[in-house]
């Protein structure tokens, strides 16, 4: 880990563990950290974020789509960072408003 720190010093110690850990559990990181997503991507390791966590929560139907619409556009209009035209698709197609009373 000591290696790890010298190499990514723009990442905390806690972060580098994530990756430590991610790469012993073959697991995949979720982050939207852009440091610790640059390095995971270097590193080959599989990392995604909010947006994507979400696809995979409306496409296994965890969470109705109208719900997911709506929490979307909670966070954007809590100014959590997430690409807005990417936000905007989502919510469009999974039809904030449309839900199945």
């Amino acid at each position: 880990m000591l290696t790890m720190r010298q190499k990514l010093i723009e990442l905390f110690v806690a972060d580098i563990s994530v990756l430590v850990l991610e790469n012993h559990a073959n697991a995949i990181l979720l982050s939207g950290d852009g440091h610790l997503r640059m390095a995971a991507k270097k590193g080959g390791i599989a990392c995604h974020g909010t947006l994507w966590l979400m696809d995979q929560l409306v496409e296994r139907e965890v969470l109705i789509p109208y719900r997911a619409a709506e929490s979307l556009q909670s966070m954007c209009d809590n100014n959590r960072w997430l690409p807005e035209e990417e936000c905007r698709q989502r919510i469009r197609k999974w039809g904030i408003g449309n839900a199945k009373k």
